[in-house]
């Protein structure tokens, strides 16, 4: 589960931030003045982006030294480099349900709109 906190909320309950994502693998984005600033997420999480990260470069390294190529040919190869990649597959977002209590609301709240506006100065 991914949760934002502010950094003085961060700051003041350390401890416990630190517990729920030790206990519940929690991902904890920590926010200052709204804008996220630093991610706290499980050890496991981390070395897995540290393996991936290596393994990236790794191969990376490789293709540099397979490829025996002057830097205008590298250049010209640039354009096909994600045809030369395998896809990547990507999770499915979950669409919304729109049943349930929170719709049934909606036109409820959405008559309450006109009264939120700020009056004209």
């Amino acid at each position: 589960m991914e949760k934002t906190i502010s950094a003085f909320e961060a700051r003041r309950n350390f401890g416990r931030v630190l517990q729920e994502v030790m206990s519940n693998n929690d991902n904890v984005i920590v926010e200052r003045h709204g804008e996220p600033v630093a991610v706290v997420v499980p050890v496991e999480v981390y070395k897995q982006w540290q393996r991936s990260r290596q393994a990236f470069f790794d191969w990376l390294r490789s293709v540099s030294e397979r490829i025996d190529a002057s830097e205008e040919e590298a250049e010209e190869l640039i354009p096909d480099a994600p045809l030369l990649l395998p896809p990547v597959a990507r999770p499915r977002r979950p669409r919304p349900a729109l049943v349930g209590p929170a719709f049934a609301l909606a036109p409820a709240c959405w008559s309450l709109r006109p009264q939120l506006r700020r009056a004209p100065r």
